[in-house]
């Protein structure tokens, strides 16, 4: 059974109606750069976030949500002009890749290469689609959307996970968590810092993707992608004996001949931690605002 596109998209918006208990990906002027954040309707309210959830669907493991919202003041992104998205590649136990997959076993993450090197995770947009394929490098995406004259935009763009680039759902990905970094550009502003989405099939378990999945991704933030110290092949900010035990114990051979000697040179190295980004607080007017569109869509 083929993909239809057009089909699908109507098929999975029809089934998932936007509703205000829900999360969205939040970009704002921080500053001159585009800053991420995440908006929760449900609780009202704008959160220090740059890693998000999502659950596929069981038929076309596909997905909608998170969304993204921009809001018409306090921090507004600059008015008419188009919001993009960029696949980034992200560094695990040696590994590189724009798309890292854990099979859940176990207590603690490991985070690494897709069962085969057939996957992918692409996000369609307004003019056009882009698929992070485990690439090396960082993959240029789409357009977002176009922002309101006051800076504010609402969007969902679905994402999709196939397990063999054909686009035909008779084989399905097998179990587990997999994970995509992006960032965001408008003309105005710098690009954002990396954010992070760590998506779950439908069979996995939600429970240790929220407890387990996506706090591994959190305590590696500025490590994952670019910047992350030489020989930290845990991604945890220190070069020490627990990266010589992810060396000695890899069992997918995704350490280069240098690995060693790059672990061994950078012993005892920790990273400097990033600056906090701030992150505006909406008015009551913007609020009401958001809440007003989404009744309009329902």
């Amino acid at each position: 059974m083929k993909r239809n596109l057009i089909a699908l998209l109507g098929a999975v918006w029809l089934a998932s109606p936007v509703l205000a208990q829900h999360s969205d990906i939040y970009p704002f002027d921080d500053a001159g750069q585009v800053g991420v954040g995440e908006y929760s309707y449900e609780q009202s309210a704008i959160l220090a976030n740059r890693v998000f959830g999502g659950r596929f669907d069981a038929i076309y493991y596909s997905v909608n949500n998170p969304g993204f919202t921009a809001l018409s003041t306090g921090a507004a992104l600059p008015g008419g002009e188009t919001l993009s998205w960029d696949f980034l590649p992200m560094t695990a136990s040696g590994y590189t890749s724009t798309l890292l997959y854990w099979d859940g076993q176990g207590e603690s993450a490991n985070f690494g290469a897709t069962p085969t090197p057939d996957y992918s995770l692409s996000l369609y947009g307004g003019n056009g689609s882009a698929s992070a394929d485990g690439g090396d490098t960082l993959v240029p995406g789409a357009s977002i959307g176009i922002t309101s004259s006051s800076g504010a935009l609402h969007q969902h763009r679905f994402f999709f996970l196939d397990d063999n680039g054909d686009g035909d759902i008779t084989t399905l990905p097998l179990s587990g968590y997999y994970l995509i970094s992006m960032q965001l550009s408008i003309d105005g502003l710098e690009t954002s810092a990396p954010f992070f989405l760590v998506w779950g099939t439908p069979d996995s378990d939600a429970l240790k993707q929220a407890q387990v999945a996506i706090p591994w991704v959190n305590d590696r933030l500025d490590s994952l992608v670019g910047g992350g110290l030489p020989g930290d092949f845990n991604n945890d900010g220190v070069v020490n004996a627990a990266d010589y035990t992810v060396y000695r114990d890899n069992e997918r051979n995704l350490f280069t001949a240098g690995a060693y000697s790059q672990w061994s040179e950078n012993y005892g190295a920790v990273a400097t931690p990033p600056a906090t980004v701030s992150i505006p607080e909406p008015s009551a007017f913007a609020l009401a605002a958001i809440f007003a569109g989404l009744l309009r869509r329902r």
